[in-house]
């Protein structure tokens, strides 16, 4: 069953992959060439005028956003974890509901294999899925910045194991999203909206100190990129508070499709 899932998405995590490595490809050939292009100073003239919460919210006051690294840190990780994200929400909400909307759900039932056997297979499917999605985007980095060999390898792999802890969480709490559904059309568009609103929260938190609570109901705050740079280290504290949330939406899915009843 695994590798039946993984044979009908294989085309979709190629696709997503190879938009992602082709942009930060990308980087790594023009970024430099427009780097050197630039008048001295001109870079630092722009940072000044922009406000202090913007330039927190990039991370720009605390990385050199003249090497691609220094990139990767700002923009970069905000493109990782929004893109997988999106990425894994869909995987997440349209995993299970596939079968329903395709009719075969009924054909798995009738196999002896139980409900829950046929639930763990797709959740394995999916978590290799999104692993492998984060590993392609790894290896690709990972050898674009050995080549260039000015970064810090520590801060990189923390921020590629903080993004795929939030992709984790995602995929799971859309799983739970789906069994509440039967068309995944709509699964769909909830858990991109949920992607896209716990961004929001995040920037909103981050543009005021009257409004950080916000950040606080947003799950990329669980791996806060800021917090990754500065102390150089995950926070067990947020670890904890993600495998709550993946245990209680797993626990909680478990239950909602031991009863749910299929057409």
């Amino acid at each position: 069953m695994i590798k039946k899932e993984l044979k009908n998405n294989y085309k979709s995590l190629l696709i997503w992959s190879a938009v992602m490595t082709f942009l930060y490809l990308l980087v790594f050939i023009i970024y430099p060439v427009i780097i050197d292009k630039l008048e001295p100073g001109l870079l630092e003239e722009y940072l000044k005028v922009l406000p202090e919460e913007m330039l927190k919210i990039m991370n720009f006051d605390i990385v050199d956003i003249m090497s691609a690294f220094g990139w990767f840190k700002s923009e970069g990780y905000i493109m990782l974890i929004l893109v997988g994200g999106i990425y894994s929400g869909i995987v997440g909400g349209n995993i299970m509901l596939k079968e329903e909307n395709d009719g075969t759900i009924n054909y798995l039932l009738s196999k002896p294999i139980s409900r829950n056997k046929i639930l763990f297979s797709k959740i394995l499917s999916g978590l290799i899925l999104i692993t492998s999605f984060v590993g392609i985007i790894t290896l690709v980095n990972f050898i674009g910045f050995e080549m260039i060999g000015d970064y810090n390898r520590t801060i990189f792999f923390l921020l590629i194991l903080g993004s795929l802890i939030v992709m984790y969480v995602i995929f799971f709490i859309s799983l739970l999203i789906s069994s509440f559904f039967r068309k995944n059309k709509m699964t769909t568009s909830l858990t991109i909206g949920f992607v896209f609103l716990s961004y929001i929260l995040q920037l909103m938190g981050g543009l005021s100190d009257k409004f950080s609570w916000l950040a606080n109901l947003s799950v990329f705050e669980l791996a806060n990129g800021r917090m990754i740079i500065k102390d150089q280290k995950l926070s067990i504290i947020t670890i904890i508070i993600s495998l709550c949330i993946i245990i209680l939406s797993l626990i909680y899915t478990v239950i909602r499709y031991k009863d749910k009843e299929f057409y």
